[in-house]
């Protein structure tokens, strides 16, 4: 069984050595990330400009007309902006590491 699991992740570094330089990988990677990011970035836009106080009171008056009103993920792909996320950051981490 030990043996098994060796071999799995040989063939895994082969393939991720394989296809480190592709560039169509590299597209479709990014753009499968690319409308979570834009979603992401809205929402984080709209959270701080409609912002508001325990009396309900906008912080931002002035920024009613720069909010994007960007809804929620579907319920049923509701995970894949924790899917990117996570991905990114793993990607970052690895990143870092590789750099030590």
């Amino acid at each position: 069984m030990r043996q098994a699991d060796v071999e799995e992740a040989k063939v895994s570094a082969q393939i991720i050595r394989d296809t480190n330089d592709d560039v169509g990988l590299r597209i479709m990677r990014d753009a499968a990330c690319l409308p979570v990011v834009v979603w992401m970035s809205l929402m984080g836009w709209d959270t701080i400009l409609s912002g508001r106080d325990k009396a309900g009171v906008m912080f931002h008056p002035w920024a009613k007309d720069l909010i994007w009103h960007i809804p929620d993920y579907p319920t049923s792909v509701g995970y894949i902006p924790y899917v990117v996320i996570a991905f990114l950051f793993g990607n970052i981490g690895f990143n870092i590491w590789k750099r030590r």
